[in-house]
């Protein structure tokens, strides 16, 4: 109900849905944004790729998407970079995965979770402050 009301309100305001992918790669996901955090922290694991024959093409390490803002930056940049005009009205509805220790797991803390964005890119008036806030 809450995504359905999220996405009614973003939608009749003017915000462009966006989805990301699930998977990141871990070469995408720099130490310094999660420099508090040990390696346990992403749902990792090696994605192999085969050929027909089944023979090993390449090895990647990547991890569950951990959070949204790190993707939604790689979006924007991508776009902008084949011609997006700013300013641009974003939302996104996403299931994030973290690998928490197991005993800090309850009721509202868990592994997988939803995360709820908006973002207003490249209009710096405080109206666009402003409506993010009312938005949230």
């Amino acid at each position: 109900l809450v995504e359905a009301i999220f996405r009614q309100v973003g939608y009749r305001d003017g915000y462009f849905e966006v989805e990301t992918p699930v998977l990141e790669p871990m070469s995408t996901l720099p130490r310094e944004a999660f420099s508090l955090l040990s390696d346990t922290f992403f749902v990792a694991f090696d994605l192999v790729d085969y050929d027909a024959q089944e023979n090993v093409q390449n090895v990647q390490r990547v991890a569950l998407r951990p959070e949204g803002t790190l993707p939604i930056c790689r979006f924007l940049a991508q776009q902008l970079s084949q011609g997006m005009e700013l300013p641009q009205r974003l939302i996104y509805a996403i299931t994030c995965y973290r690998n928490e220790p197991i005993e800090e797991l309850d009721g509202f803390k868990r592994r997988q979770f939803s995360q709820l964005g908006v973002e207003v890119i490249g209009d710096p008036s405080l109206e666009a402050d402003a409506q993010v806030i009312k938005y949230a």
